[in-house]
């Protein structure tokens, strides 16, 4: 009785042991199962998809070959895009379509003079457009390209840019290291207008600055545009502490550029510039304890 009790007992023992072996068999296997890769591990992704357009999605998970465009097709779309954005100006589309042929050049490294194409007219656009994150990004990317010895035959566009965006930015310390890379370039008639507009802008002649701004490229123009207002405000505080007891507009008007006495008038009140009562005559007077600071 009693060893039938214990054979009993062993028997069940064993069984329980095989069952906790054969569980822990299954869970390592499946713990273990390698996950498929869409891709072979060291090879380069090929893109398969052909469609010209395809708005862009941020990468959340590795890129699906069936979802990115090889280089041929990104050519046709580049392209295809373009002149649609040429016939309607919608810049959100062409943000969008650009931004995926970025993001299928970048997913397949794909680093060559097609690749700076893309990013230098996106740059150009973005800058019509006073997108100043597109800008940067492009230009940052440019940079990079440019030095790996893609083709950098506007080298000296995309350098007068960068180099207007940091003195505008008051880093001097990285326009000082450019100026030393300029110097050693045949210089453009744009390049040497800019490097005049700098040397105003440094020695804070603001009166000499608005009239190189007159005379700057279009699209140099384009980026001062987004820190014009910032200029333009430092100037009228030193022009109402200068002048008493009244400043006509028209002056302000033609000496900070601005296209209409109208709209000057309209961003001079945003600032807490007072007027006399139905007249264009700024009251200095008066505007120097209203005038907005911040």
């Amino acid at each position: 009785m009693c060893i039938s009790f214990i054979s009993s007992k062993s028997e069940e023992t064993k069984r329980l042991e095989q069952r906790r072996n054969r569980f822990t068999n299954e869970s390592t296997a499946t713990i273990n199962r390698p996950i498929k890769s869409i891709n072979e591990p060291n090879q380069p992704l090929i893109g398969t998809c052909e469609k010209l357009e395809k708005n862009y999605l941020r990468l959340t998970s590795a890129p699906d070959p069936s979802t990115i465009r090889p280089l041929a097709i990104l050519e046709k779309s580049f392209s295809f895009v373009i002149d649609k954005y040429k016939s309607n100006n919608d810049w959100s589309y062409v943000n969008s379509q650009l931004k995926s042929i970025r993001q299928d050049l970048m997913v397949q490294t794909i680093r060559n003079d097609f690749t700076v194409l893309v990013y230098e007219e996106n740059a150009r656009i973005a800058l019509e457009m006073n997108d100043r994150e597109q800008f940067i990004q492009c230009q940052t990317q440019l940079e990079i390209l440019y030095d790996s010895g893609c083709n950098n035959t506007h080298l000296q566009e995309f350098l007068m840019y960068r180099l207007l965006y940091l003195l505008l930015l008051n880093d001097y310390k990285k326009v000082n290291r450019i100026l030393i890379g300029i110097d050693q370039v045949t210089k453009s008639d744009d390049l040497n207008i800019t490097l005049e507009f700098c040397s105003a802008f440094r020695r804070k002649n603001y009166n000499q600055l608005f009239i190189l701004y007159k005379h700057l490229p279009r699209l140099a123009c384009c980026l001062v545009n987004l820190f014009i207002d910032i200029y333009r405000k430092q100037t009228i505080e030193i022009l109402i502490w200068a002048f008493l007891p009244t400043f006509p507009i028209e002056i302000v008007t033609t000496m900070l550029v601005y296209e209409s006495n109208e709209i000057c008038q309209e961003h001079l009140h945003s600032l807490g510039v007072k007027f006399l009562d139905n007249t264009m005559l700024i009251d200095c007077k008066t505007s120097r304890t209203s005038f907005n600071k911040n």
